[in-house]
């Protein structure tokens, strides 16, 4: 690991202490510190007073204990004293109420007093410290995105009009693309146009997520061309989340910048979560490390610690799928303020306990295998998801995806290859992937003609498309085509989408919609599949198909409802390579199934089937093995050399939340759990 942090917030404790910190900080292993986020008022108390001498000071001892500097501009918290000046820079609700001081992110990221001040707190610290060698990297403000909502003020409904304008070019233009007949919503004038929310039309709604993700992307170029301007060499980032984060277009926000980072929190998502999100991180930026910029040695909040063993694991599992800076937060934890219960490395009390004890000997463990894990390749993949912001955008605009969650699909569809420790990237559709053998389209609703063709190509020269349902059927501004679907796939797939349902069902005795607690049921059809392992029976949920097969072979039907006997997972096979078309959302075991299909179509070989959450990555060499379990975990092996870990007789043992590092290793089967 290139980079071991922690994020330091040295404006909230007294000067005297910092010796003290860093000497600890030392001791730790740790070789960068990220500061600057919340200061704002540290470092200019009043309009054009700017106090930058005491984070020169902390550069400076920073610098002398060969200690790292990540530099963050401070603008996701303004100071009370921009917002009483200023009232027009705060961030406006939709009932029209700008938000009070005392939260953070409660500015409009568009109004033009707003970047002005920005521009000019990144500039007097950019010129400040972009000479000093030990400053390495910045980050742009802190986890952008809506933390305490969207911005509805005059100046964001002016720029959203003058955004579509130039998207559309007429009114005429965006009446057609929106459809704007329905409901008589058609505008005669701009000005009648505002930023769209709650029960509105999907195509509005749409190009609203698109404005906003352009917003915020604008934002965080601004501040890095100020940068790049007194410094040209810097490298610069920001924080984003995962493992889905829908507010931003994460390829279009890092493709600006120079390293794509995270904010993982082992503690929230599944570790099938957790790995996606590093996986779509690390396949942002082509070729290239990610970093995560915080992640927790104690618990989000005020509930259990990860053990000493998890701590571990979670930051190797972040080695092996890429990851050069890890970063923990934060240091110490505060006395006062929101996030007072966020866990530190050390106490409240300024004690290094055993949080402390933790980080110290992951830390000092990275740096003894550092000559030996320096020069390693990325983790290399034979399958790709598409992700289309465009898509997660639309199904989040429509009124079905309470039904069908489409993030949740796309991390089902993840898990069954995590579980089977295949290696998986995330791409953006226009991303090159005709090098892969397997390309996962999960219910990609939106495919224009040059994507259809590169589709089809894929399969020409060998390649397996997956699909999951509701492929090629919206336009680019959410609407339905009026066409069966997959709408320039047909001859592709071998069938035609002749219409679906959706499974929540309110048309029971006792299910009524129009009832004071409506009550419902999700039902879950049964459907039969034939697949490599098997006759496998399973239920589908939110949504099935009314699917008819014109060149292809049915490999499952269901088995319930009206649609009994027709077909819920199609192939077809060509000369060079094949497509399987799912028509529902399948359950675990089915979905697991299905993956099973899809890669004996090609020429994969997976990597051993291991006990759920335990990791086999491989990165050049070197093949990680890592126990995400309590139990423990013995592993044969036919070969290998261990630079890490409980190696000897021919198998590796895995304790609790253990790690095996092997180079060289040839993995057998038939792990075993004690």
């Amino acid at each position: 690991m290139k980079y071991r942090g922690v994020a330091y917030y040295p404006e909230y404790w007294p000067e005297e202490r910092w010796a003290e910190d860093i000497r600890l900080m030392q001791e730790a292993g740790i070789n960068l510190v990220r500061v600057g986020e919340f200061a704002w008022t540290a470092l200019e108390p009043a309009e054009g007073r700017l106090t930058l001498e005491w984070l020169q000071r902390l550069v400076e001892q920073m610098g002398a204990a060969s200690i790292n500097v990540m530099l963050c501009t401070p603008t996701a918290t303004p100071p009370a004293w921009l917002t009483d000046q200023y009232p027009e820079v705060s961030l406006v609700a939709v009932d029209g109420r700008p938000l009070e001081h005392g939260r953070r992110r409660h500015y409009c990221p568009t109004h033009p007093v707003y970047r002005r001040h920005v521009r000019r707190i990144t500039e007097a610290m950019s010129r400040k410290f972009s000479r000093y060698a030990n400053v390495v990297s910045w980050q742009l403000d802190n986890e952008l995105g809506p933390e305490s909502g969207w911005c509805h003020c005059h100046y964001c409904q002016s720029q959203f009009r003058v955004w579509l304008q130039q998207r559309y070019g007429s009114l005429a233009e965006l009446n057609r693309r929106w459809g704007t007949r329905f409901w008589s919503v058609e505008y005669s004038a701009w000005e009648q146009i505002r930023l769209a929310h709650g029960d509105q039309y999907s195509a509005a709604l749409l190009d609203t997520s698109r404005f906003r993700s352009d917003c915020f992307v604008d934002f965080a170029a601004e501040q890095a061309r100020v940068i790049r301007t007194q410094s040209p060499r810097a490298v610069i980032t920001t924080n984003g989340m995962g493992p889905l984060y829908p507010p931003i277009n994460y390829y279009d926000l890092f493709g600006l910048l120079d390293v794509a980072a995270d904010d993982l929190y082992f503690d929230i998502a599944t570790q099938d979560g957790n790995a996606m999100a590093m996986d779509l991180h690390r396949n942002i930026k082509p070729g290239q490390s990610f970093w995560i910029n915080e992640t927790g040695s104690g618990a989000l909040s005020h509930d259990k610690v990860p053990t000493h063993g998890q701590v571990r694991a979670w930051g190797y599992a972040a080695l092996a799928r890429g990851c050069e800076s890890y970063c923990f937060f934060r240091w110490r934890t505060c006395l006062s303020g929101q996030e007072q219960e966020l866990q530190g490395v050390i106490e409240y009390s300024g004690r290094p306990r055993l949080r402390y004890a933790a980080v110290q000997d992951l830390y000092r463990e990275w740096a003894r295998l550092e000559p030996q894990l320096t020069a390693l390749p990325l983790p290399t993949a034979e399958v790709t998801m598409l992700l289309d912001y465009d898509v997660l955008w639309g199904y989040q605009a429509s009124r079905v995806d309470s039904h069908v969650h489409y993030t949740q699909l796309f991390q089902q569809v993840y898990r069954a290859f995590y579980q089977r420790n295949v290696p998986v990237d995330i791409l953006p559709p226009e991303r090159d992937f005709s090098h892969y053998q397997l390309l996962v389209l999960p219910s990609l609703m939106m495919v224009d003609e040059a994507l259809a063709a590169r589709l089809r190509a894929f399969v020409e020269h060998g390649g397996t498309i997956l699909s999951m349902p509701q492929l090629a059927c919206r336009d680019r501004n959410d609407n339905y085509l009026p066409d069966c679907a997959p709408v320039g796939l047909r001859e592709l797939f071998g069938l035609r989408v002749e219409g679906g349902m959706y499974l929540r069902n309110h048309t029971g005795p006792d299910q009524a919609l129009w009832v004071p607690e409506a009550r419902f049921a999700d039902e879950t059809p049964r459907v039969r599949i034939n697949g490599p392992d098997g006759e496998t029976i399973g239920t589908v949920r939110s949504w099935m198909e009314d699917v008819e097969i014109e060149d292809a072979e049915e490999l499952g039907s269901f088995l319930d409802n009206d649609f009994a006997g027709r077909p819920f997972l199609i192939a077809r096979q060509r000369q060079a390579g094949s497509t399987l078309y799912c028509a529902a959302y399948p359950d675990p075991a089915l979905m697991e199934a299905i993956v099973a299909e899809a890669l004996s179509r090609t020429q994969i070989a997976p990597p051993p089937r291991l006990p759920e959450y335990v990791e086999i990555v491989t990165r050049g060499d070197v093949t990680f093995l890592i126990n995400h379990r309590k139990e423990t975990i013995t592993i044969p092996v036919e070969a290998g050399e261990a630079l890490l870990g409980d190696y000897h007789g021919g198998q590796v043992t895995l304790g609790a939340y253990d790690v095996c590092l092997l180079r060289n290793a040839v993995i057998g089967e038939r792990a075993t759990v004690a």
